[in-house]
C-alpha cells in the first residue's frame, strides 16, 4: 500500500515539473492551458497509473481469504485399526470331578432342581444297598439337591454335604424329597463289593466235672467226666492234681489216648474223644486228706505229645 501511494506521488510531481518547464522555457509560447485543464491531466494520468497497478479480478468462484483473516485448520483423520473382538467364554456350571466311584457332573443346576431332607438321620453311602461303604450322612436338620435316582425310585443320587464336589446315595425310606422328579436321570451305580466270606475254623471246646473217687489197685483215683464240644477228636491228655489245703502235687501226667468209656473203669482208658462224646480220666490222689479242697488242671490236645490244638479247664472238689 505504500509503495502505491509513492508512486502517484512521484507522477503528480513529475506532471507539474513538466509543466512549469514549459511556461520558463517559452516566454512566448504558445497559451498556457487553463488550471483547470491541468488538474484534469493529471487527474487523468493518474487515474492511469491506477489502472495499471490494480491487481486482476478475483474469480468469481474463488474466494481468497484475507491475510489478516486466520484460517482455520481441517483436523487430520487419524485411522484407527478396531481392537479384535474378544471371544466370550461360555459358563457352565459343572461340579468338578472328584475321587467318587460314580462318574457324574451336575450339568445344570436350576431352582426346579428338587432337594431332599432327612425324616430321620441317613447314611449316605457309594451305592444304593447297605452293602456299600458309608461316605456321609444326611441329618433331619439339612437339605440337599437331587440328581438322580436308582431304577426302582427307592434310592436318590444327591450331592455329599460331608464332601463338597462329591456324590452318594440315601435311602428313600428315611428321606422326604421335594419337587418333580420325573426328569431325574437314572443312575448306574457302580459294582456292589464282593461279598465278606467268613470261614470259621472250629475250635477245639471240652466241659469237665468231678464225678468220684475209686479205688484203682489199691490206690484212691479220682476220676472226672469231659465232654467233647468241638468238631475235633481229643487224643493226648496232661493232668495235674493239687492239695490246695497243703499246696502239694498229687499227680501229674502225660499220655496218649487216656480215655475211659465209664467212670467205674481205671485208668489208662486207651481211647480218644471223639466230637459230641462224654468219657471219663482219671489220677490218682494217694493218702490226700479227707475234707481238703484240691484242683484239677485238665489240658486236652487235638494231636499225639500234647500237640496241634490244647484247651485246659479247671475243676475245683473236695477229696471225699
Amino acid at each position: 500500500m505504500t509503495t502505491r501511494r509513492t508512486r502517484i506521488l512521484a507522477v503528480l510531481t513529475i506532471t507539474l515539473l513538466l509543466l512549469s518547464s514549459c511556461d520558463l522555457l517559452g516566454g512566448a509560447g504558445p497559451t498556457q492551458p487553463p488550471p483547470d485543464a491541468i488538474f484534469t491531466i493529471a487527474a487523468q494520468t493518474l487515474a492511469a497509473q491506477l489502472t495499471q497497478n490494480a491487481p486482476p479480478p478475483a474469480s468469481p468462484t474463488s474466494i481468497l481469504p484475507s491475510s489478516d483473516t486466520p484460517v482455520a485448520e481441517t483436523p487430520t483423520a487419524v485411522a484407527t485399526t478396531a481392537p479384535p473382538p474378544v471371544e466370550t467364554p461360555t459358563l457352565a456350571a459343572t461340579l468338578p470331578p472328584t475321587n467318587t466311584p460314580v462318574l457324574f457332573t451336575a450339568t445344570s443346576v436350576t431352582p426346579q432342581t428338587p432337594t431332599i431332607s432327612a425324616i430321620e438321620d441317613t447314611n449316605c453311602r457309594l451305592g444304593p444297598g447297605p452293602l456299600y461303604s458309608r461316605v456321609g450322612y444326611l441329618l433331619v436338620s439339612q437339605t440337599a439337591r437331587v440328581y438322580g435316582r436308582d431304577s426302582n425310585r427307592t434310592w436318590w443320587f444327591i450331592e455329599n454335604l460331608n464332601r463338597p464336589g462329591e456324590f452318594c446315595w440315601v435311602w428313600g425310606q428315611t428321606t422326604q424329597v421335594q419337587g418333580d422328579t420325573t426328569s431325574l436321570p437314572v443312575i448306574t451305580p457302580p459294582p456292589p463289593p464282593p461279598t465278606l466270606t467268613i470261614t470259621v475254623t472250629p475250635q477245639a471246646g471240652f466241659s469237665a466235672a468231678f464225678s468220684r473217687v475209686r479205688n484203682c489197685g489199691g490206690v484212691q483215683t479220682a476220676i472226672f467226666q469231659v465232654t467233647n464240644n468241638s468238631d475235633s477228636n481229643f487224643e493226648s491228655l496232661n493232668l495235674r492234681i493239687e492239695d490246695l489245703d497243703t499246696g502239694l502235687t498229687l499227680f501229674s501226667d502225660t499220655s496218649n489216648a487216656p480215655f475211659m468209656g465209664s467212670e467205674g473203669e481205671c485208668p489208662p482208658g486207651g481211647d480218644v474223644l471223639k466230637p459230641n462224646k462224654t468219657m471219663y480220666i482219671g489220677g490218682s490222689i494217694g493218702g490226700a486228706k479227707s475234707g481238703n479242697e484240691a484242683r484239677a488242671t485238665i489240658r486236652l490236645c487235638t494231636a499225639n505229645g500234647l500237640g496241634g490244638t490244647c484247651i485246659v479247664r479247671t475243676v475245683d472238689f473236695t477229696i471225699p
